[in-house]
């Protein structure tokens, strides 16, 4: 009785589906599409590597002095931004006291507008200084000349190799911050390590 039900299961087990016309014309016909599909899930793995790779990189190197000449010596990228928030608050509160307005938003309107817009600014702007200077003369090159008025400044410095890439990444990520926090901004003092700390 034992093997019975043994040999019953194992039956069971290697029975297949016979292969209809209809099915076999169906794997053949869906195979571009899962084809393309599982490309496309590869791709949006791969790039969500690389992102979470850059992030943890730049989350190390913020707590780092910066490597970007203009910065003063020894100021961390964590303590510049610091050093804008700040800069930026005093500027909006002696504006709104100018003014005689105490609502928070004017007391905080520059700092607001120019962190929420750094995202999208430095979003756009970092890649394509790094692939300006990976591929010199390239069509994205030729652009940022034409429409950026801070062009020569935005570009790393670095080495330009793709496996340097993560360090070109973090300068031109300092540069873009630099160029949107400061070169930008020339109604706020320029950024000193003593008023950071």
């Amino acid at each position: 009785m034992a093997e019975n039900v043994l040999n019953n299961s194992t039956e069971t087990v290697t029975a297949r589906k016979p292969k209809t016309f209809g099915s076999v014309l169906e794997n053949i016909l869906l195979f571009p599409f899962r084809l393309a599909w599982n490309l496309i899930k590869v791709a949006l793995l791969a790039l969500l590597a690389v992102i979470l790779t850059l992030t943890a990189y730049c989350a190390v190197q913020a707590t780092k002095p910066m490597t970007i000449p203009e910065a003063p010596k020894g100021m961390t990228y964590v303590q510049f931004l610091d050093n804008r928030l700040t800069a930026m608050n005093a500027y909006d509160a002696a504006y709104a006291k100018r003014w005689g307005k105490t609502d928070w938003l004017s007391e905080h309107a520059t700092a607001i507008a120019r962190f929420v817009g750094f995202g999208g600014y430095t979003l756009l702007n970092v890649p394509e200084s790094v692939f300006a200077v990976l591929y010199p003369g390239s069509g994205v090159d030729k652009w940022l000349k034409s429409t950026d008025s801070e062009y020569k400044f935005q570009l790393p410095r670095g080495e330009a190799k793709w496996n340097n890439f993560p360090a070109l990444f973090w300068e031109a990520l300092q540069r873009s911050t630099w160029d949107w926090m400061v070169f930008r901004e020339k109604e706020l003092p320029m950024p000193s390590l003593r008023s950071s700390q």
